[in-house]
């Protein structure tokens, strides 16, 4: 590495910057019909030509848009995701929002104090300050349902759920998961748990899955609904190693027999070899208690909590594998 390439890596949150506002500007919509002039661009979206201008170019260098010629530009694949419709657009908005700026800014606070930067930034809790600001409460529900959206449909087909009884999906937030799930499972019944500010928002009232399904409201640090089957997909990651034990054994507590609990999180490798849970595991402390974990650690909270690990299956084409384990009894 060198000093240049170094100082670039210094100021590429410019970048995440460029993507939230080609997002906020409906950019990809603007251009579905064709390529247009910048100025053309400008005047539909109320801004200033040569500044829409350098945020375009930059975000072209890396196939987001295309400047056809001096001034006009186009949409690439790469620019797809960016439409209002699709889930990716969601997660941009989450992951470059007030919220992570400010918080992961002060992520050396966490370094050297210990405790989440977001605390010291806002003055308390994550979670505490989203149930007390309602509009960031459900910035945060859509971003979540956003990596629901993109990882769904790998994880229903690498998660070895049961055909038959009850899947609970614990902290799941609008239940896209769990919708999924009962999709591909016609006997299976669901219920999604969480808190009720998120279930008011939930997405399980479809024909495909009319009567099998329900919502429970509650706290998983006291109790959960009984199962046949627990889904809990990027919970612990959020919580630490003590606190994930208590939300296992929560749910081995109420399990029914022979139940199972798989748990769906980033297992990050050992060494220096690049993985995207290094990233996202950075995010953990400026926001929370948790982290990301390799499959040992993974294995061990589950192993501590009284669970036997049958297996842990990567899943292709997301950043999560999958820990199998059974209630012990």
């Amino acid at each position: 590495m060198t000093e240049a390439s170094l100082l670039d890596d210094a100021m590429s949150y410019v970048y995440p910057a460029a993507l939230r506002t080609a997002v906020l500007l409906d950019i990809a919509d603007h251009l579905d019909t064709g390529p247009l002039p910048v100025e053309e661009l400008a005047h539909k979206t109320n801004t200033h030509p040569e500044h829409l201008h350098r945020v375009l170019r930059l975000l072209a260098t890396r196939d987001v848009f295309c400047e056809t010629q001096p001034g006009v530009f186009a949409m690439t694949p790469g620019a797809e995701v960016l439409r209002r419709t699709h889930p990716m657009a969601d997660a941009v908005l989450f992951v470059t929002g007030p919220l992570m700026w400010s918080a992961i800014g002060q992520l050396h606070h966490s370094a050297t104090a210990g405790i989440p930067a977001f605390d010291h930034a806002f003055g308390e809790p994550f979670f505490d300050y989203l149930a007390s600001h309602p509009d960031d409460g459900a910035n945060f529900d859509r971003g979540m349902a956003a990596f629901t959206d993109l990882e769904v449909a790998p994880i229903i087909d690498t998660c070895p759920l049961p055909q038959e009884g009850t899947v609970v999906d614990v902290a799941g937030g609008r239940g896209g998961l769990l919708l999924e799930a009962l999709r591909a499972n016609p006997k299976l019944h669901g219920v999604l748990f969480d808190q009720d500010r998120v279930l008011a928002d939930h997405l399980l009232d479809t024909p495909d899955v009319a009567g099998r399904w329900e919502t429970r409201g509650g706290d998983f640090f006291e109790k959960v609904p009984a199962g046949d089957a627990y889904l809990i997909k990027r919970i612990l990651h959020d919580w630490s190693d003590d606190e994930c034990v208590h939300i296992l054994r929560n749910c081995a507590a109420s399990a029914k027999p022979g139940a199972h609990v798989f748990a769906i999180d980033a297992a990050i490798p050992e060494g220096n070899e690049p993985h995207p849970g290094k990233t996202l595991d950075l995010f953990m402390p400026a926001l929370l208690t948790g982290r990301e974990r390799t499959t040992a650690e993974l294995v061990g909270l589950c192993s501590t909590a009284g669970l036997r690990v049958d297996q842990v299956v990567p899943v292709p084409g997301t950043t999560v594998s999958i820990v199998a384990a059974a209630v012990a009894r």
